[in-house]
């Protein structure tokens, strides 16, 4: 564990390696260290153990009047272009028997652009079979 906090270091030109400086850039990489997540992508025929990325939100999902809704997710750059990111879900609502499922933007899998939420209340009962309140889709996506 690190002891101290990360805290930049300057080096200049013919700067001395003096021992303050070289404690604190070593406790600067046991910060990182000990700050970083440790993750594996194991999806899709890829593995990988190095540079990989998460990003996480909360997508929301206007009350309507009928059973259905959906909303897109776009990631913008944040993922490389060959990327099928691995997305975990959940959903904080006030209705029950609601179903959520995930797609890709246009396609099945979620690639790096994005992904489409459907939301879909299930109420055997026809006039309790909407969306009478919003409906929040916290979401993580992992990927490099």
């Amino acid at each position: 564990m690190a002891d101290t906090q990360y805290r930049a270091v300057a080096w200049q030109a013919d700067d001395l390696a003096t021992v303050d400086k070289m404690q604190q850039s070593e406790s600067n990489v046991d910060w990182i260290k000990d700050n970083t997540p440790r993750a594996r992508y194991r999806a899709y025929n890829v593995q990988r153990w190095t540079g990989l990325r998460l990003l996480s939100g909360v997508a929301m999902i206007p009350s309507q009047s009928d059973a259905n809704g959906a909303v897109d997710v776009n990631f913008g750059e944040f993922f490389t272009s060959d990327c099928q990111p691995v997305i975990t879900n959940g959903v904080i609502t006030e209705n029950r028997r609601v179903i959520v499922t995930l797609t890709g933007l246009g396609k099945l899998i979620p690639d790096e652009r994005g992904f489409h939420i459907f939301v879909q209340n299930t109420n055997p009962d026809p006039k309790k079979n909407k969306l009478d309140s919003k409906t929040y889709v916290p979401w993580q996506a992992m990927g490099y």
